[in-house]
């Protein structure tokens, strides 16, 4: 205490020439409890000069929740107020005077702070003195010595009387009672001692350890205070749920719809029937248990004319409320009765049926929606979830009304719900088994699909067509499987493989395994048109392209030429069978295709032949002339034309070709070709010349002059230079009148052969074989002139 008045004194020397003057009563101001205290300096009073200030330091508390209480009679003589520090001028906090006398008292709230307190003196116009007493006191101890007389009259005022509630079901009969203005008057007293208890019980909150259960005389008159508080207070609570469950109660007996609205305010008064005299709980069951029988036979007509399986309107048939009426037999101790536990039973699987019915035709309905949205070939795990849930579905699916509930289940209602729980039943697995066999399905579908198997997909769902549903999903498979098979057809084509490409178009023409083939008609029809142009088509220039490079490839072939024209190249690339009747253009292009192979053969090829080995032919003989000229006259025997021009060609390599001679004295070159065929040995030549000169002589005679080769001719003079020489099969020897000079350097290699008769008209056919050891052509002169007449 010393320590903590030092520490003000401190305190005060800092405040140094604050405007406020201390002053120190003496003795030392205490905070013990110990009564009101005078406030004196050296047994006087302290003295306040006009308009000046001061401030007197209080020590703080000895515990917390106290109050500094100062009795001050001229109180409004001065101002005053109370700081919780004073430091240097600077003031702190002002707290708040709670006096309910202001006039003459200041009561303060204070605690245990280490500045202690500060209360701050203003006076008036006039010199003062100090009359004043100070006390600390607990705030609680105050508190209940000031307010204690209040609460007490507050109390006696409010008590009620108790002779209803405990005579109720033996002397009380609450039949006309007036519960109105009874329930209004004990709420009143009630409303006031609620009021009570709350501040004694806010006095309670801050009374000190020390006190509790102490004998402090203070303490013991609040608990006895506080005891009989309470117990009013208990009556009249329980008085009042007696009264209003009574009042209740027979305003909503009789109305069912009204009683179920009081199911839990009835619920709630008889979950504190414990608290209640047995008495009350007794005749209060017994108007619950007559209320409470009201109700099977209101829901049973209201059940009996429900003809639909609509799921039960909450309001209209109060199913909050109803779901709690069980509860409110076994809070208030009342035997369920069967009628109502039969009831309560039907009521609630028949609700619950009707919704569970909505809820899978919701879901059922959902599904269908979820599965129509999905676009085509769904995902591999697409319908096992599709399954999953309807198995789920299938699983929750109520169970049909039975005889458990009675007379209900001959309810029109009750017939319903039951049929529709049978048939969606069914439905459900139906449909569950329908989207498991598609779960099981699908990836091999799908793995069908990434290999482009489309007709094969066909072929599976064709024997599935009783999955409607999965099959809308592939319709798209359709198109694909006429596009797959354009595909084959093209990639057939594009290879050159004909057999293949129509064996495939003949397939997409008979195709009609289709999961909708009216749908496809005509793409299908186009598509066979465009593969069968396609195939024509490819076979057409296929094969002209073939015999163009042919024709270019071999006209200069000198070997074999015979089995050029033998070759497979004459007819189309390949022989199609296949026609779908309805392109008569396509048959008239095959069979223009054929005419113009057979042209090219017979006409343009070997005419084309002909031509260009001619002309390599006489530009220069001597490269490789003798196969070339055999290979002219083999391609003459497959040439079916008229073109004369050819035909010379031909005949002028042609050993066996007579070449005309119709002008007199004009040499002719004849190309001489073996006829034998001895690459590396001795072969026969032959040339044959046609004398067609026009003359006016009957009996014609001509001199035959052969320039021949150096080769032939040169040893002529040694041997004879030919092996036979005929006209016109006769043959013509160097003897008689005849004579066949021999040919030598001096006249140039010439042979003469005079005198030649020959026929004016018709053909004179002039043959010379001979024989050489050399496998080459070789090229002749011949002339013919009229007989040159010589001497000797």
């Amino acid at each position: 205490m010393k320590r903590q008045y030092l520490l003000l004194s401190v305190l005060s020397l800092l405040i140094g020439c604050a405007p406020y003057q201390q002053i120190k009563p003496v003795p030392e101001l205490s905070p013990s409890e110990q009564g009101y205290i005078a406030l004196k300096k050296d047994d006087k009073l302290v003295k306040l000069s006009k308009n000046k200030k001061y401030y007197i330091a209080f020590p703080p508390a000895t515990e917390a929740n106290s109050y500094l209480i100062l009795n001050v009679p001229d109180k409004k003589s001065f101002t005053s107020f109370l700081l919780d520090s004073y430091v240097k001028k600077a003031m702190g906090k002002r707290l708040a005077d709670e006096s309910r006398q202001p006039a003459t008292m200041s009561v303060y709230p204070v605690g245990r702070n280490d500045a202690g307190y500060f209360w701050m003196i203003e006076n008036g116009p006039a010199d003062l003195e100090l009359n004043m007493q100070y006390r600390y006191a607990p705030q609680w101890r105050f508190k209940y010595e000031t307010e204690s007389a209040g609460f007490k009259k507050t109390l006696r005022e409010s008590v009620v009387d108790r002779s209803v509630y405990a005579g109720l079901g033996t002397t009380v009969n609450l039949d006309g009672f007036a519960f109105a203005p009874a329930i209004d008057s004990v709420t009143r007293h009630k409303a006031e001692l609620d009021g009570v208890l709350k501040k004694l019980l806010a006095i309670e909150s801050i009374f000190p350890g020390r006190i509790v259960n102490s004998s402090d005389k203070a303490y013991l008159d609040y608990k006895d205070l506080k005891g009989r508080l309470e117990d009013e207070i208990a009556f009249q609570t329980n008085y009042l749920a007696m009264l209003g469950f009574h009042d209740k109660a027979q305003k909503v007996c009789g109305n069912v719809p009204q009683l179920m609205g009081a199911v839990e305010d009835f619920t709630k008064y008889f979950s504190g029937k414990r608290s209640l005299a047995r008495n009350v709980v007794q005749e209060s069951q017994n108007v619950l248990a007559k209320c409470l029988a009201q109700i099977p036979p209101y829901y049973e007509g209201l059940l009996s004319a429900k003809t639909d399986i609509a799921p039960l309107v909450p309001e209209a048939y109060f199913l909050k409320q109803f779901s709690k009426v069980g509860q409110l037999f076994d809070t208030a101790g009342v035997p369920t009765s069967v009628e109502f536990s039969i009831l309560y039973q039907y009521v609630r699987d028949l609700d619950k049926g009707c919704r569970n019915v909505a809820m899978v035709r919701d879901s059922i309905a959902g599904i269908n929606k979820t599965i129509k949205d999905q676009g085509a070939m769904p995902a591999n795990e697409f319908f096992t979830q599709i399954s999953a849930k309807v198995a789920t579905i299938q699983r929750n699916l109520v169970k049909p009304l039975d005889m458990s509930h009675g007379k209900y289940l001959e309810y029109t209602c009750s017939k319903a719900l039951n049929d529709e729980i049978t048939r969606l039943s069914a439905d459900v697995a139906d449909q569950l088994s329908g989207y498991q066999e598609a779960a099981a399905l699908v990836p091999q579908l799908n793995a069908m699909a990434a290999t482009r198997e489309f007709r094969g997909m066909l072929g599976v769902l064709q024997q599935k067509k009783h999955l409607v549903f999965l099959l809308d999903k592939y319709k798209k498979v359709d198109t694909l499987s006429i596009e797959q098979q354009k595909s084959t057809i093209l990639d057939a084509l594009g290879g050159s493989r004909w057999a293949q490409a129509e064996g495939a178009l003949r397939e997409l023409s008979e195709d009609n395994s289709f999961l909708n083939p009216q749908n496809v008609v005509a793409i299908k029809a186009r598509s066979t048109d465009e593969m069968e142009d396609a195939l024509y088509t490819g076979v057409d220039k296929t094969s002209r392209a073939r015999i163009m490079k042919f024709v270019e490839e071999k006209f200069a072939v000198v070997e074999n030429v015979d089995s050029l024209y033998q070759d497979s190249v004459f007819l189309p690339a390949y022989n199609i069978t296949y026609s779908s009747g309805s392109r008569k253009e396509l048959a008239q292009r095959q069979a223009k295709l054929v005419e113009d192979l057979a042209r090219t053969k017979d006409f343009e090829f070997p005419a084309k032949a002909i031509t260009l080995l001619f002309d390599e032919f006489a530009k220069n003989p001597s490269d490789n002339g003798v196969l070339k000229a055999r290979a002219i006259v083999t391609h003459s025997r497959h040439y079916k034309g008229d073109d004369e021009k050819l035909k010379r060609k031909v005949a002028e390599v042609d050993p066996t070709s007579a070449k005309w001679i119709m002008e007199p004295k004009e040499y002719r070159r004849v190309y001489v070709l073996p006829t034998t065929t001895n690459a590396k040995g001795r072969n026969k030549y032959l040339f044959r010349v046609n004398i067609k000169i026009k003359t006016e002589a009957e009996f014609p005679v001509y001199d035959l002059n052969i320039k021949l080769p150096k080769e032939v001719a040169q040893n002529a003079a040694q041997s004879q230079w030919y092996a036979s020489i005929t006209m016109n099969d006769k043959a013509i020897k160097n003897e008689g009148r005849v004579s066949i000079s021999a040919p030598s350097a001096s006249n140039e290699y010439e042979c003469q052969i005079t005198p030649v008769s020959v026929n004016k008209t018709g053909n004179n056919y002039l043959e010379v074989e001979f024989e050489y050891t050399a496998f080459r052509v070789f090229t002749v002169s011949v002339m013919a002139q009229k007989p040159i007449i010589k001497k000797n």
